[in-house]
């Protein structure tokens, strides 16, 4: 089995390139203060518990709940929806901007799991994402920790809407 830990090592965790296909392990989508998104967890197969981990410097609101964060969220199988919609926004106050977070107007994503232990996991093993574009978005097919190359442990979607 690939070790993409080693892989990814190479490129300081830049995406590379894997049989014929980019790998990432995380991704970023530019954003306008405002902007709307459809997030939707189209699969799952896995035996650990799949999620979407999302931050920004700034806020997500989830309007389905209506509720707004500052800078990190993320949406795990069993207790998101499979459709979530989001706005977001810079921060736009004189906060320094955390090393852990991207740049102003930047939106990162990443796949995370819960391997039963109660915490939320990412970047290690065999963790990584081949990103499709799609209309207005991306696809994600993503590896969670075990070391495969199957890219199916969560499969989801990130979309502008209006």
């Amino acid at each position: 089995m690939p070790d993409f830990d080693e892989i990814f090592s190479t490129t300081k965790d830049r995406p590379v390139k894997f049989k014929d296909k980019f790998l990432s392990r995380v991704d970023y989508i530019p954003f306008t203060d405002g902007d709307r998104f459809l997030v939707k967890i189209e699969k799952t197969n896995s035996e650990w518990t799949q999620g979407i981990g999302l931050s920004v410097f700034g806020f997500i609101e989830i309007e389905d709940l209506g509720e707004k964060v500052k800078d990190r969220t993320f949406f795990m199988e069993n207790t998101a929806p499979k459709e979530i919609f989001i706005k977001i926004w810079k921060d736009n106050t004189k906060r320094k901007q955390p090393k852990s977070l991207p740049k102003k107007g930047i939106l990162a994503i990443k796949n995370i799991w819960d391997a039963g232990n109660g915490s939320i996991d990412s970047w290690f093993g065999g963790a990584a994402m081949m990103v499709e574009e799609i209309e207005n978005g991306r696809r994600y097919r993503c590896n969670d920790g075990h070391p495969d190359e199957n890219f199916d442990d969560i499969v989801f979607t990130i979309q502008k809407v209006n």
